[in-house]
C-alpha cells in the first residue's frame, strides 16, 4: 500500500505510463523468481525527499517488475520471516522464489 506522501504520485498518469513501460520491458516477468509480474518496484525507495526526482520516481533504470510475493519480500521485511518467505497481499506467509500458482 502506498504511503501517504506517495498516494497522489501513484494515481498520476506519469506513474501509470512508467509502470506500463517497465512491465512491458520485463515482458511481465518477475525479475526475482521468473513468475508473472503484476507490480513494479522502485529499486531506490521512493521517499518524500526524492519523489520529485524523475530519475528515481519514473526512471526505468530504477524500476523492476515483480510478482506480488517477491514485491512483498523486498518491501515488507521478509527477513523477519526467514530466508525465502514473505507476506503476500492478503497477509499470508508465502514462499518466495517460486512462481505463484495460477
Amino acid at each position: 500500500m502506498a504511503r501517504n506522501f506517495a498516494k497522489q504520485f501513484y494515481r498520476s498518469k506519469a506513474w501509470r505510463q512508467a509502470r506500463a513501460l517497465a512491465l512491458r520491458r520485463d515482458m511481465f516477468t518477475c525479475r526475482d523468481c521468473g513468475g508473472r509480474a503484476n507490480e513494479v518496484h522502485h529499486i531506490t525507495e521512493l521517499q518524500p525527499e526524492n519523489i520529485d526526482n524523475p530519475a528515481i520516481a519514473l526512471g526505468l533504470d530504477n524500476l523492476m517488475s515483480l510478482c506480488g510475493p517477491c514485491h512483498s519480500a523486498r518491501t515488507a521485511g521478509a527477513c523477519d520471516l526467514g530466508e525465502g518467505y514473505a507476506f503476500d497481499a492478503d497477509g499470508q506467509v508465502v514462499r518466495v522464489g517460486t512462481p505463484p500458482h495460477a
